[in-house]
Formats: C-alpha cells, sequence, structure tokens
C-alpha cells in the first residue's frame, strides 16, 4: 500500500518513492533508476513529529500544504489516495517545484462541486484551441484514472497486488516525467 518502495542508500531501510520525491529533504541519487532513496536522515525531528490531517496517524513524515498561510501536515500517501492537488511544476531555471496542496485548498476537478460549467457566449476559435489544450493537460495530469487496475489484472490474469504494485510505479514514473508517456506510441497508434 502506498505505491512502490526503493531501499536507502545503505540498504536497510525502504522509503515510498513519492515520499522521495515531495519530501524536499529528501533524494534520489540516481533519477533514472530512481534508486536508491537518500538524505532521510536530513529531515528534520519537526517534520516527524507532524499529525497527518486525512489518517490521523504521526507515523512517518508529512509534508505540509503549499499555500504560506496553511499549516495543515499530511502524507505524501494519504495526498494522493484522497486526491489532493499534487503539482509538479517547471520553472525558468529547468527546476522541478512540487506543490501539494491540502483538502481545503485543493482545486476541485472539472465535474466536481465548485466548477461551474455554465458559459454566457460561444467561444471563439482562439478560445476552443485554448479550451482544448487546457483539456489534453488535465487529460495528462489525470492519466491513472484512463486505467482500471482491477480489469487489467483480470484481463491478463495477474494477482491485483502485483498488477497494483506496476500501477503504482508507472504511474510515479510518469508523474516524474510531467505526466507525458514512457514511450512513444508507434505509427498509427497516436489516437487509440
Amino acid at each position: 500500500k502506498g505505491g512502490a518502495m526503493k531501499a536507502t542508500r545503505a540498504g536497510t531501510k525502504w522509503a515510498h518513492v513519492s515520499c522521495a520525491l515531495w519530501i524536499p529533504e529528501v533524494s534520489i541519487a540516481c533519477p533514472e533508476r530512481m534508486e536508491p532513496i537518500t538524505k532521510v536522515s536530513h529531515i528534520p525531528p519537526s517534520r516527524w513529529a507532524l499529525v497527518c490531517s486525512l489518517c490521523k496517524l504521526k507515523t512517518g513524515a508529512c509534508i505540509q500544504c503549499s499555500v504560506k498561510s496553511c499549516i495543515v501536515a499530511f502524507h505524501v500517501t494519504c495526498a494522493f489516495e484522497h486526491s489532493l492537488q499534487m503539482k509538479t511544476i517547471l520553472d525558468e531555471g529547468d527546476e522541478v517545484k512540487f506543490k501539494s496542496y491540502c483538502l481545503k485548498h485543493s482545486k476541485p476537478k472539472p465535474g466536481e462541486p465548485g466548477h461551474s460549467p455554465a458559459r454566457h457566449k460561444a467561444p471563439t476559435e482562439t478560445e476552443k484551441v485554448g479550451l482544448r489544450a487546457q483539456k489534453l493537460q488535465e487529460l495528462e495530469e489525470e492519466f491513472y484514472t484512463l486505467v482500471r487496475p482491477e480489469e487489467l489484472a483480470h484481463d491478463l490474469a495477474l494477482p491485483q497486488h502485483i498488477l497494483d504494485f506496476i500501477f503504482q510505479y508507472w504511474k510515479l514514473k510518469r508523474k516524474t516525467h510531467f505526466n507525458k508517456a514512457l514511450m512513444t506510441p508507434k505509427e498509427g497508434e497516436e489516437n487509440l
């Protein structure tokens, strides 16, 4: 539960890859292989003392909401489980910034309460192109919702826990590559 795990540099402890990506003090020595996880000892005691607002447990290290005035804490794995808004942003210096938001500050996804689909006038061609690009970006960000692991496990005759492990790894790998496909589609597969 909680996704793929990798060994620390010493090889004696294990940590979630998602936690290694989102906890600022921690890093991954070889990003291509996503291992080993390093600098776990750099996590300050204050982070270990935080209580997760979602599971209410004080185990493991938590992160906090990216809104400056908010101090709500949560585990990285709990955030993904509860569909909190977790964003990766590429800044001007090609540095990746990780932004995470608590339940209160997470923006609702289209179709959820809080979004109004009503429109006053028909969109122009430029607006249509912009809306299409926005929709594609939203689909790329929510790529994993398009896959049904239970159905896939059944169709491939694989045990559910094996497929779930593969699914969680795939999800994390895609998120680290800014939600882009891991393999380039073959000619003729682009619209499948």
